[in-house]
């Protein structure tokens, strides 16, 4: 019988589970304690992760792997799609490649692949400590703050003056490395696209507010 394995579930996962089983599939999830309880009666196993972090979604997921065997491997949201391309990767599965996983996860490496390719896009800085690259932002205020991972814009922020960049690197020195980049202005679009075999079989372009 093929195996599901399921690197997140949540709420909107949760049609995967039905539909594996109408494929007559078993399946095996990873999810961290407080969601694990409220699936354990939809799924045949479940592997507990220790955290939120890409890090601790792709350790439990190797290991939910090494028990389960699976056939297939679906990730739920961003955090989980190393650890789902991780597993690919070690079992010749089906998906995303793990360099595409990798450079999806990575902002500073997503816009050195952009540097590479031509591709027009502000100027940006990857710095260590937010303070050191005070004299750089000066000089090109408006400039917005991200980290180099996380999702749905977490700790993405717009410093406007020089003043707000003192406050924003005083409370952020010690998050490690960051991206720094010219604010920009203009309409502003977000596209989605299935991409297989070099052909686009999918692609959605909305205009956000």
């Amino acid at each position: 019988m093929p195996t599901l394995l399921m690197v997140g579930v949540g709420m909107f996962g949760r049609p995967y589970i039905s539909a594996a089983r109408q494929l007559g599939a078993r399946v095996h999830a990873v999810e961290v304690p407080a969601r694990a309880q409220a699936i354990a009666d939809r799924v045949d196993g479940v592997t507990i992760c220790s955290g939120e972090s890409d890090e601790a979604w792709a350790e439990a997921a190797v290991m939910a792997a090494t028990v389960c065997h699976p056939s297939g491997v679906v990730a739920y949201s961003e955090p989980h799609v190393l650890g789902a391309a991780l597993v690919q990767d070690e079992f010749g599965l089906p998906g995303p490649s793990l360099r595409a996983a990798v450079i999806s996860r990575n902002k500073a490496l997503q816009r050195g692949r952009f540097a590479a390719a031509g591709i027009g896009q502000p100027d940006f800085l990857v710095t260590s400590r937010l303070s050191d690259a005070a004299d750089w932002a000066g000089a090109r205020l408006p400039v917005v703050v991200k980290p180099l991972s996380s999702a749905g814009s977490a700790g993405v922020e717009l410093v406007p003056d020089a003043a707000a960049f003192r406050e924003v690197a005083a409370r952020r020195d010690a998050d490690g490395m960051l991206l720094v980049e010219r604010a920009v202005t203009g309409p502003e679009y977000s596209w989605e696209a299935l991409v297989r075999d070099g052909k686009i079989w999918f692609a959605n372009l909305t205009a956000k507010e």
